[in-house]
């Protein structure tokens, strides 16, 4: 393991590209992180020590895991977020505040926490902040935002102009925990807002077909997803319409219908809050509130998979590398086993087979 920089609390992100940089935060304290020097250099937008400052006062509020999102589209743009988002295109030298304030700002909730004796405040605890931030993959310019207390914001035209598109019956206060633009139509996208903090469990992952200007709530009680179950992280495969994955306080559910029904897929995975869900290289990884890493091993097959298990199905192979076999341990063996290098072919039977089943690889 590599200490990227950044601190505990913030997220590191890989620069596209360029496998020795890595974008850093630590509770809205941007940095660089060189590998090849083992150095970092910190480029901070805002104060650079938060602690101890009543949010009243401060010009701009950074909480926690500050967002770093790097644009799909240019990775020398990076967008870093308080209550603006905030713009580099040099690694962090210069910035540029291309929004005005996007949450609901109540200012009788920008108070010192706690009493005299237990005061802390150390910058997570800062409301009214840019919790969750994407830009389209597929259009450029086309971004997304939601706050920790509530509102969504688009903007089409790269911030120059920007229109709350909150849902009108999601209640007020939740924290707009993930926004996910879809990857195959720069229209629709998908949010998941948590509010057990406010004594309400229910689940809140909606979906929204014209840039924000409706939105259907896809978690109303009847679509699998139980309505205790409160919701954290929505993501599209990007392979697939439709294909969704949720991540919950009791654990993940995938959809084949673009969030209308949807199934656990537990797995082996123990009974545990899901806190984000990447698609990476055919794999989904996640991470749980007990700071574990899981990785769901090409999952490819659920892009074919037809919903049904009625009849036997023959699934289109993910694209290949030529290699050698590996060294592996499998079911958690003490010896490791071999693995001859090859192309994985998955099938579903609905039975036992009359016929000998025969597999034919041609040279086309």
């Amino acid at each position: 393991m590599v200490n990227t920089g950044g601190c505990e609390t913030g997220p590191a992100v890989p620069k596209p590209g360029n496998l020795n940089i890595v974008y850093t935060n630590c509770k809205g304290r941007f940095g660089v992180f060189n590998k090849a020097t083992s150095t970092e250099k910190a480029y901070y937008v805002g104060a650079s020590n938060l602690y101890g400052h009543n949010p009243q006062d401060l010009k701009l509020r950074f909480q926690r895991v500050s967002p770093v999102h790097v644009s799909p589209h240019n990775p020398d743009i990076v967008y870093h977020t308080s209550q603006y988002v905030h713009k580099t295109t040099d690694d962090g030298e210069t910035w540029e505040t291309i929004s005005p304030d996007l949450t609901a700002f109540e200012e009788d909730k920008q108070v010192i926490s706690g009493s005299p004796i237990t005061r802390d405040i150390t910058g997570e605890e800062y409301y009214s902040t840019i919790y969750a931030i994407r830009e389209s993959p597929i259009k450029a310019g086309v971004i997304w935002t939601g706050s920790n207390d509530g509102p969504v914001h688009v903007t089409v035209d790269n911030g120059k102009s920007w229109k709350n598109v909150t849902p009108k019956k999601l209640p007020l206060g939740g924290r707009v925990d993930a926004v996910e633009p879809s990857p195959h139509d720069p229209a629709k996208a998908y949010i998941a807002v948590l509010r057990y903090q406010l004594g309400d469990t229910k689940p809140y992952i909606y979906r929204t077909n014209d840039y924000g200007k409706s939105w259907v709530l896809l978690t109303d009680g009847t679509n699998g997803i139980g309505n205790d179950i409160p919701t954290r992280v929505i993501r599209a495969h990007p392979d697939r319409e439709g294909l969704l994955f949720a991540a919950t306080e009791r654990g993940v559910f995938v959809s084949f219908e673009d969030g209308e029904k949807c199934h656990e897929f537990q797995q082996n995975l123990p009974l545990s809050p899901i806190t984000d869900l990447k698609l990476h290289q055919g794999d989904l990884i996640l991470s749980t509130m007990g700071r574990g890493y899981w990785i769901a091993d090409d999952i490819h097959t659920l892009v074919n998979y037809s919903g049904t298990s009625d009849k036997s199905q023959l699934f289109i192979a993910n694209k290949s590398i030529r290699n050698r076999g590996t060294y592996m341990r499998v079911d958690n063996a003490s010896t490791p086993q071999y693995t001859d290098p090859g192309v994985s072919i998955d099938y579903y039977l609905t039975g036992a087979s009359v016929n000998p089943i025969k597999l034919e690889f041609l040279n086309t």
